[in-house]
């Protein structure tokens, strides 16, 4: 555990996908509607993405994993036209 870390803090990472279905569904409706009115949002944008948003697991209707990534600062960049990427 970091420190500064609560021995209840879940690492963001963990509550995208199917793992993070799993998590949340752990977690309660409660504590996830305390959470986010506790927690201040960041603006998403060109190179304010969490590492974990830059390797995202994409699922199939089926519930299962896909086996391409994907990044979404990539796809901001191709979205808005920039050729940084």
């Amino acid at each position: 555990m970091r420190d500064g870390m609560h021995a209840n803090c879940i690492d963001i990472g963990e509550l995208v996908g199917l793992k993070g279905e799993e998590q949340l569904s752990k977690i309660g409706f409660e504590k996830k509607i305390l959470s986010m009115g506790y927690q201040a949002c960041g603006a998403l944008e060109l190179w304010n993405y969490p590492s974990f948003f830059r390797d995202l697991i994409p699922q199939n209707l089926d519930r299962t994993n896909r086996s391409d990534r994907i990044d979404l600062a990539a796809l901001e960049g191709m979205k808005f036209g920039s050729n940084l990427y």
